[in-house]
């Protein structure tokens, strides 16, 4: 069985933990990321993805989409209750409105920034096994009954072909976080 050691956590913006904008370029380049967000005595898995490019790449890519009004926004301090959708993103929102709406949404996006936290496997497999894996573990997640399941923001659909072996993955993290699977099948 192979062993997916994240390291972590990062954050977007330097603070009390490392950020991985800083990770040197051609240091960690390639494979999953997870990102979550505290509760209470608990992180919660928001996001998954997979890249082949380095992580710190592939994270100012997603800082620029939230920056700039592309991703969606929720309240932050209404996300553990009820997801509460405040900004669409695009396409479904206009640039035009997210101009007019942006001194109001500034700061629900800087916070959602702000408490993201930031899980990286380094590893070279190719993209349809990385796709797998990032697959199974949204579908996992999506099974959590309570918060664990809840929270996550994508659903990844790249699944097994009846004629690709079935593969097993040990799951290390730095950190407990809620409804992370300890072994993946994928």
């Amino acid at each position: 069985m192979n062993t997916a050691s994240f390291k972590g956590p990062f954050s977007f913006l330097k603070g009390q933990i490392d950020s991985i904008l800083e990770v040197p370029e051609g240091k960690m380049e390639g494979g999953i990321y997870i990102w979550t967000i505290q509760c209470k005595n608990m992180e919660l898995i928001h996001y998954v993805g997979q890249t082949s490019r380095t992580f710190a790449q592939r994270m100012k890519e997603h800082l620029y989409g939230y920056l700039s009004g592309k991703y969606p926004i929720n309240d932050p301090k209404e996300i553990f209750n009820e997801k509460k959708e405040i900004w669409k993103g695009w396409p479904k929102a206009k640039v035009e409105d997210f101009i007019v709406k942006h001194d109001k949404l500034w700061g629900a996006i800087i916070e959602t920034i702000r408490s993201i936290r930031i899980y990286v496997w380094q590893s070279d497999v190719d993209e349809k096994i990385r796709k797998r894996i990032e697959a199974a573990i949204c579908l996992r997640l999506e099974q959590e009954a309570g918060m664990a399941g809840k929270l996550l923001d994508n659903k990844k659909q790249t699944k097994r072909n009846n004629n690709e072996a079935l593969l097993k993955i040990e799951v290390v993290l730095p950190k407990e976080v809620a409804g992370m699977p300890m072994t993946i099948d994928y």
